[in-house]
């Protein structure tokens, strides 16, 4: 889905020199560290055996922070717009500067005032995320294509959706690659489940080697008046000794082999429902014990 999105920048003005200033001029630059919010995804699986008194062993989990795009990204917000002054910017070597015109007086020590720097629009693709292994919320992102003229400075980010504030997250442009990827938070009107396919998750001994086989099914409704489209994540193990043995199916997603990812991209009407179903079988010999989920 298309649309626009608003983007307000703002700056937050504060000093504890020991001295208030009064009628001071001030600039503000992007020139400062930078940190950064996430969303929830998924680290290669690895499967490792365990060297103890019950000749055990363990499988690998944990959650991916993402990068590049998939950075959890948003600029400054206010919860009262005010009216924009006319400021002047310069971009230099180390970043841009801008200008406000007029005077200021701060307090040292006092509170924090927000001045407001500039408005823009910008075109957008609106989306759903969902990772059901790690969490049964479902994201909505906006994703921008051309973003290198709305974020310059790292900060904190207000979320606003309809008019109502959802949260707040960090911004990092630094960690951002050609398309920005923001999230607008969470959407309680978009239902997921996975749940454990037991015909399809089994254990068998032949030959000395252990098979075992793990079934999901995946459910996603839409219970929106609109259509949407959603980009659903899980994973499958990765073997880690040649001994191992593991082979997954997973029809209509995409499959990562090297990270031991699966993603589907799916497309629903309003109130239509969506299920899908993967699976993986690992083999590996029977002195030995994976513990799967």
């Amino acid at each position: 889905e298309r649309g626009q999105l608003m983007v307000s920048l703002k700056a937050s003005a504060w000093q504890g020199s020991g001295e208030d200033w009064k009628d001071v001029s001030l600039r503000f630059s992007t020139s400062r560290p930078s940190r950064s919010g996430w969303l929830p995804g998924l680290d290669p699986w690895r499967l490792r055996y365990q060297a103890d008194e019950r000749n055990q062993a363990y499988m690998a989990r944990g959650v991916f922070l993402m990068d590049d795009a998939e950075s959890l990204v948003m600029p400054m917000a206010m919860e009262k717009a005010g009216e924009m002054p006319s400021v002047s910017w310069h971009e230099g070597l180390s970043g841009v500067e801008y200008r406000l015109p007029g005077h200021f007086s701060l307090a040292s020590g006092g509170k924090r005032e927000i001045i407001p720097l500039k408005d823009r629009e910008a075109d957008a693709l609106f989306s759903y995320y969902a990772v059901p292994k790690l969490s049964s919320e479902v994201y909505l992102l906006v994703r921008l294509a051309e973003w290198s003229q709305l974020f310059e400075l790292p900060g904190e980010a207000g979320l606003f959706l309809d008019g109502r504030y959802t949260g707040k997250t960090r911004i990092n442009p630094g960690l951002a690659a050609d398309t920005l990827e923001l999230s607008l938070g969470t959407d309680g009107r978009v239902a997921i489940s996975r749940e454990r396919i037991q015909e399809e998750s089994r254990r068998s001994l032949f030959g000395g080697r252990v098979t075992e086989t793990v079934g999901w099914q995946l459910s996603v409704r839409n219970n929106r008046s609109i259509p949407l489209s959603i980009r659903l994540m899980d994973q499958f193990p990765l073997a880690t000794s040649s001994d191992m043995e593991v082979s997954v199916s997973a029809p209509g997603a995409e499959i990562n082999q090297e990270k031991g990812l699966l993603t589907w991209r799916v497309e629903l009407n309003a109130g239509d429902t969506w299920q899908g179903r993967f699976s993986y079988e690992v083999k590996y010999p029977s002195g030995k014990r994976l513990i799967l989920e």
